[in-house]
């Protein structure tokens, strides 16, 4: 709990331009992605699952500079079982979080939830345009098998391109629900699948492959 106000507090002066709705989310999204992508990563490319359990986050002033998992068994099994066991880790791992958070600072758990749903959408798209190369109804499929596991926001996890990403080289682009708010700190520009931007914006700045800085 220390160590979440140590960040929060480090965030909020970086960034006072950017008021409190950016330092939470921030904070948040800095504390759940490191374990999402891990676990995503590694259940798909191996069918294993790391532990969760006492799952430890290296922070330093504003960033996490690092993770490490509890010396448990990796978990081994097909796919469908390995998501199961994944969404069930990912589950308690979001609640404890959650609970020692929202102790400090307010903050709505539909809200938190809908971030969880968009970095685990974008970790499945990550490692697609890495190393799988799952079509469009694949990812959307995989994603709703994803997203009940976890029991978070079931929501759509594709946007069709009618050009290839020029990053990707894939005809669909991660489809974000949720503002993570960077737009708000100084220079700070949406994102490029930013839901507060038309979607036919969205469209153009994913085929044009743009990408964006967060300071």
């Amino acid at each position: 709990m220390k160590k979440i106000n140590e960040l929060y507090q480090a965030i909020s002066k970086q960034h006072p331009e950017s008021g409190s709705i950016h330092w939470t989310c921030r904070t948040w999204n800095l504390l759940i992605w490191q374990a999402i992508y891990v676990v995503v990563g590694v259940a798909q490319s191996a069918s294993i699952v790391p532990s969760l359990e006492n799952f430890g986050l290296h922070i330093k002033e504003y960033e996490v500079k690092g993770y490490s998992f509890s010396n448990q068994p990796l978990f081994t099994a097909d796919q469908d079982e390995v998501i199961a066991f994944a969404g069930k880790q990912i589950q308690q791992f979001i609640h404890v979080l959650y609970e020692a958070f929202n102790q400090q600072y307010v903050f709505k758990r539909k809200l938190a939830d809908k971030l969880c749903a968009d970095c685990l959408n974008a970790a499945l798209h990550y490692h697609n345009s890495l190393v799988t190369r799952y079509h469009q109804e694949e990812i959307e499929t995989l994603a709703y098998k994803w997203l009940s596991a976890c029991q978070l926001p079931i929501q759509a996890s594709t946007i069709t391109l009618p050009a290839l990403n020029k990053l990707t080289q894939l005809s669909f682009g991660f489809n974000r629900q949720t503002c993570c708010q960077e737009f708000r700190i100084e220079k700070g520009i949406l994102c490029d699948n930013c839901p507060k931007r038309t979607v036919t914006q969205r469209i153009q700045c994913m085929i044009e492959g743009v990408e964006y800085v967060k300071s």
